[in-house]
């Protein structure tokens, strides 16, 4: 048979063996004579089921895992048939036969230890406590023994007399632990012995499927910490005589007596006005009032909690893993909840004992209550330890906790917020938080949820932690909260600033962040423009021309001087080893904010009171208009003279500059220029320009190279009529149609017969083959 089947048949048949274990100690816990062996032998029979729940659940299954849960399974069986006797005869049992019985269930636990050590430690993988814990009860069972009576007439049943019983010395694991059975009588004599039978019956039934499904919810269950109370038992001098309460201070008085310090103090000050003082208990007159600290106690009750709460650990665990329940689940994570609050060890505890992904997997438990608890202690856990942070951020679904954040449930949406806020803390982390798909805008959302107060200060903390990621700052630009953005611009380190600026270069602004955004930056971006290195000054420049390019902002550019800058950086900079044109750069961002239409005469360019409309300004631009200039330069410098023929005075003054230049060349020039976008924009201003200096032009044109036979012939490149072909035949019809030079040429050249076969064409296809032809031909 295959390992790998045989690993399925030891699944199988553990399940089985679980349910007859909770039958089997059921059957014990109801005896009612001999109640300290029966409820001793029950209980490790009970603690046995978590090293076979080990054993079933293990990623590294021993080899032999079937041949040992068929020999516990054969044991088992047995016991049952043993305590049978028990219950079978009406007639009460005799002496011999119950100490005959007590002495085979004895054998039993003997060699179930026996069992329990041939579990290798590899089956636990990396968590040794559980390792050891095994191999400590193994031994505490193989020498488990209970009195009863004369045990010189009993002899072991030939079923159990081949077994031979082994002693090993091994170290004891506190994570199980030696039972007191005098004090497990009296405890299990205070509260319903059916709740413990119930706990036993729902382990095995949530292990082993769907048996007995029909019982009843109502009946009364037990908790974790009642478990760890039976398997590590409280004593009575742990309470104190006057609270009958717990002692976490215990002191003797002269009497002898120990009491809870506080408790004792209070009732001595209460009687300090008495002539006679006695002690509470005792009545015995008390000469002193010396407290006297009862360390024995004191160190006793300590270990006593320790080895409680680790059992309870251990309890929680597996009523987790079973999690038959949402009320058992609930019970489990309180108890959990409880001994996380107790002590940090108790932290550490829960980690190494593996309990980490298994809380998680309750982060989207069916029962919101218990999501909300689990949430709750896994912040606990996170917020103790950078370990505990970074194993549970390993385990945990982020999506699925941004999910819950959408919850209708208001207490999952708080305890979600705080978790993430805790996770948030440690910045390895914010770039996964911030990665998940609509995480900051849904964290957004509940910012500006008035009507959630708490949710929204933790979800406003969780953005705050989350900036630490630049990363995350430009996803919540992009959904609109720009603060954090701005407030990095403003302040942040130059790495940050270059960042920031890069973003804003990128991103889309809503409409209605777009001014408040262009008021809020641009005094950051002109000082970097001014002050910063290549890089930022590169960065700061595309970011003005993106927040220029929408006109309502140009105003807020204006006030915060942006025009001074950015024409002194088109006349005056000198570039030296940056790796842009600055100047380009400038020219674009003036083209925006005049574009705007604004009053050209008000927008002041310098100190000496110029402004955009004034002579000193369009004459520098005519210019700097040159074919040796960068193509993109030269196509800012001609969309700035294009915006300023808004104004009839500016008009004037470019006709005069052009006239007085070799602009009227450089224009003509640029129609042979290979960048369309800049033919465009050339033909578009002599247009224009041709209405007062249209004779020039055309004599110009006529003693360009090329010109004007690519004028015409362009027109018949392509069947559909692009906008460059359209303002083509729009300039040849501004210009004057008596112009000898012009018709001279057009005729030495040949070009006749081109023009009529384009108006020929333009007839046959309906004259008008597209809005942008209209539009500009007309």
């Amino acid at each position: 048979m295959s390992l790998k089947t045989d690993c399925s048949l030891a699944t199988d048949l553990a399940k089985s063996l679980l349910q007859s274990t909770s039958e089997v100690s059921e059957s014990l816990l109801c005896i009612e004579f001999e109640r300290e062996s029966f409820a001793a032998i029950a209980c490790y029979i009970y603690r046995a089921t978590f090293a076979v729940m080990e054993l079933q659940t293990s990623k590294h299954t021993p080899p032999n895992a079937l041949e040992i849960v068929q020999s516990i399974s054969k044991k088992i069986d047995f016991a049952k048939d043993v305590v049978s006797k028990c219950q079978r005869d009406t007639n009460p049992i005799k002496d011999h036969e119950l100490r005959s019985v007590i002495v085979q269930l004895e054998s039993i636990i003997n060699h179930i230890g026996e069992d329990l050590r041939m579990i290798p430690a590899s089956t636990y993988g990396d968590q040794n406590f559980a390792a050891q814990a095994v191999k400590s009860l193994s031994l505490e069972m193989k020498k488990a023994q209970f009195e009863v009576g004369d045990e010189s007439e009993v002899q072991h049943p030939k079923e159990v007399a081949t077994m031979e019983k082994q002693s090993e010395q091994v170290p004891y694991e506190t994570d199980f632990y030696s039972i007191d059975t005098a004090a497990l009588v009296d405890n299990s004599r205070s509260w319903d012995t059916s709740q413990f039978v119930e706990f036993l019956h729902s382990t095995s039934t949530s292990m082993s499927g769907s048996h007995n499904k029909q019982r009843s919810t109502s009946r009364a269950s037990i908790t974790s910490s009642q478990v760890a109370e039976i398997i590590e038992p409280m004593y009575g001098t742990f309470f104190c005589p006057l609270t009958k309460k717990f002692m976490e201070d215990p002191v003797t008085i002269e009497s002898g007596v120990t009491y809870e310090r506080e408790a004792i103090d209070e009732w001595l000050k209460k009687h300090e006005n008495s002539e006679q003082i006695g002690c509470p208990v005792t009545g015995k007159k008390l000469i002193s009032r010396v407290l006297s600290t009862n360390l024995a106690l004191k160190t006793t009750i300590e270990e006593w909690k320790e080895r409680n709460e680790a059992a309870r650990i251990k309890a929680a665990r597996a009523a987790l893993t079973l999690a038959s329940s949402p009320a058992m689940v609930i019970e489990a994570l309180k108890d959990v909840q409880s001994i996380c609050r107790q002590r940090g060890y108790n932290m550490i505890q829960v980690r190494n004992i593996g309990m980490i992904p298994l809380l998680v997997k309750f982060v989207e438990y069916k029962d919101r209550n218990a999501r909300c608890m689990a949430l709750d202690i896994l912040r606990q856990l996170a917020e103790e330890d950078e370990d505990n942070k970074e194993m549970i951020a390993r385990a945990v679904d982020t999506a699925a906790l941004i999910k819950l954040l959408s919850s209708s449930h208001q207490p999952t949406r708080h305890s979600t917020l705080q978790f993430l806020l805790e996770l948030s803390e440690s910045q390895s982390l914010c770039e996964s938080i911030g990665s998940v798909t609509g995480a900051i805008l849904i964290l957004i959302t509940n910012r500006y949820n008035s009507l959630d107060a708490f949710g929204s200060e933790k979800a406003s903390e969780i953005l705050r932690n989350l900036e630490s990621h630049p990363s995350n700052i430009k996803i919540m630009a992009e959904n609109g909260y720009v603060e954090p953005l701005l407030e990095h611009l403003i302040q942040g380190s130059e790495e940050i600033k270059l960042e920031m600026a890069s973003y804003l270069e990128e991103i889309f602004l809503g409409y209605d962040s777009q001014n408040y955004v262009a008021v809020r930056a641009a005094p950051s971006l002109i000082s970097m423009v001014q002050s910063g290195h290549g890089l930022i000054r590169r960065a700061a420049f595309k970011a003005l021309a993106r927040i220029s390019s929408y006109h309502p902002n140009s105003k807020a550019l204006v006030e915060a001087g942006i025009l001074q800058i950015m024409v002194e950086e088109m006349f005056s900079r000198q570039i030296t080893d940056e790796t842009m044109n600055s100047r380009v750069e400038a020219a674009s961002i003036i083209t925006n904010i005049i574009d705007s239409g604004l009053d050209l005469e008000k927008l002041q360019v310098n100190v000496r009171g110029h402004t955009m409309a004034s002579d000193y300004i369009i004459y520098n631009i005519v210019c700097m208009m040159k074919n040796s200039t960068p193509e993109e330069l030269n196509i800012n410098l001609v969309k700035i003279l294009l915006c300023m023929t808004k104004s009839p005075k500016s008009t004037a003054t470019i006709v005069s500059a052009v006239k007085e230049t070799e602009a009227s060349y450089v224009l003509i020039e640029l129609i042979n220029n290979p960048h369309e976008e800049l033919v465009v924009v050339a033909i578009k201003l002599l247009i224009i320009l041709s209405s007062y200096m249209g004779h020039t032009f055309a004599e110009r044109l006529c003693k360009t190279r090329g010109l004007p036979e690519n004028l015409i012939r362009s027109l018949n490149e392509q069947n559909h009529v692009t906008e460059k072909q359209s303002i083509s035949a729009k300039f040849l019809a501004k210009l004057p149609h008596k112009n000898v030079t012009l018709n001279l040429a057009l005729l030495n050249k040949g070009l006749i017969p081109d023009v009529l076969q384009r108006i020929n064409r333009m007839q046959v296809s309906g004259t008008r083959t597209s809005r942008v032809a209209h539009e500009n031909i007309k």
